[in-house]
């Protein structure tokens, strides 16, 4: 007689690289160090024109240290704006005591570069991705070296023409999510006296919050920033609108400062429920419901197959 509990056991498989080889003894590898313990975060949406091209037109950013809002001001491609909108976007932010706006250039050198890679504060949007790449310099093909395959597939958004500045590497891995790092900057990765000093203090690989990606992580549901306000009942609640890539207007530049603060409320809420779990961890860990539940493994001590049985032949895993 068959027992009435028998249930038919599955374990997840993975496939191993063709070259697994070790690294050679001593060799230098960079590791992620995200430098987590920044109290900073930067919060930023781009507005873009509405043909195939979607160029970037204007943006909103904001600072936070912890929950205190720092700095707030806008930042523009002077070439997609008239006069009259640029003198619009200057006596916009002196009406709402606002700091002067600034170019698009001086967004990725003194923002992204100078606070989100030189401090480590963490950069939030809500799809990231398409905001990082609206805001770069340019962008090329991820190169990914033996040591670090994560990215191939991806692209590599480049921020400076100084090598000393490191690009931004993205690799969607789903519809919901995607890698999101700094690279090694170049003159790192060329210097070997560098590389031998930097073994045991390898470049950070910054701190990058999806909202959308989080969301989908912690609610199992793919959102809008719109359906997320709504369901996280955020005190800001998104209002559609219908002038994108029209004459800026006061209405408008309100709209696009509502979704920065729409998007640091959903963040907010987010970070609260994750901390609900009682896991340890990150909101920039996150990129799928999976990560909760490798999470929830390792909080409970149930650790990998591949850990408590490393001799299990991979054919007998799948």
């Amino acid at each position: 007689m068959t027992p009435a509990d028998a249930l038919p056991l599955l374990i997840r498989g993975y496939a191993r690289p063709v070259d697994d080889t070790p690294p050679a003894p001593g060799r230098w590898k960079s590791k992620r160090q995200p430098l987590r313990s920044s109290d900073w975060s930067i919060v930023f949406d781009t507005e873009t024109t509405i043909d195939p091209r979607q160029r970037f037109r204007i943006g909103v950013y904001r600072i936070y240290e912890r929950e205190r809002l720092d700095e707030e001001r806008f930042f523009f491609d002077p070439a997609m704006l008239t006069a009259e909108e640029a003198s619009l976007l200057n006596s916009y932010s002196q009406s709402k005591g606002l700091l002067p706006p600034i170019t698009l250039a001086q967004f990725r050198d003194e923002v992204l570069l100078q606070k989100g890679y030189a401090i480590g504060a963490k950069i939030i949007g809500f799809n990231l991705p398409f905001d990082l790449s609206r805001v770069a310099l340019d962008a090329s093909p991820a190169r990914p070296t033996r040591n670090r395959t994560k990215f191939r597939g991806g692209f590599s958004l480049k921020l400076s023409d100084n090598p000393y500045w490191p690009k931004i590497q993205v690799k969607h891995i789903g519809p919901k999510a995607a890698f999101i790092e700094f690279t090694v900057p170049g003159s790192q990765r060329t210097s070997r006296s560098r590389r031998r000093s930097n073994r045991h203090n390898a470049p950070h690989r910054g701190v990058f919050i999806d909202v959308k990606t989080v969301a989908g992580a912690v609610l199992s549901q793919s959102h809008s920033l719109k359906s997320l306000a709504v369901t996280l009942k955020t005190p800001t609640q998104k209002v559609d609108s219908e002038a994108h890539g029209e004459v800026l207007t006061p209405a408008y530049l309100d709209y696009a400062r509502d979704d920065v603060q729409i998007t640091w409320e959903c963040f907010l809420a987010l970070q609260a429920r994750y901390a609900e779990f009682g896991l340890a961890g990150e909101l920039c860990d996150l990129v799928s419901e999976a990560s909760i539940g490798k999470a929830t493994f390792r909080a409970i001590g149930i650790r990998p197959l591949s850990e408590t049985q490393p001799d299990t032949p991979p054919q007998e895993t799948a």
